[in-house]
């Protein structure tokens, strides 16, 4: 889906998890130009979501994929991202 809507991703980081990794490549694979991959500390559950949000910089277009939900709703209300009922 994501090639389909010719979505510009700069860098793609995931938690080391082994199905978040193996998500990152299928991303990987499908993204061209294809973005680099790599493994980031900082984005398991339990981790604290400013110390995550104050590591991104906002020019860089950045593909983050974890295992589990990351607390979402705490991580889209630091970093105020709209949310909207999941059905």
């Amino acid at each position: 889906m994501a090639k389909s809507y010719t979505i510009v991703v700069a860098k793609i980081v995931h938690s080391g998890k082994k199905r978040a990794e193996q998500t990152g490549i299928i991303f990987q694979d499908a993204l061209q130009p294809k973005p680099d991959l790599a493994k980031i500390s900082g984005i398991n559950p339990m981790d604290d979501v400013k110390a995550f949000g104050d590591t991104l910089d906002p020019a860089v277009d950045l593909m983050v994929v974890g295992q589990l939900h990351l607390r979402r709703a705490h991580y889209l209300n630091y970093l105020r991202i709209p949310t909207t009922p999941m059905e």
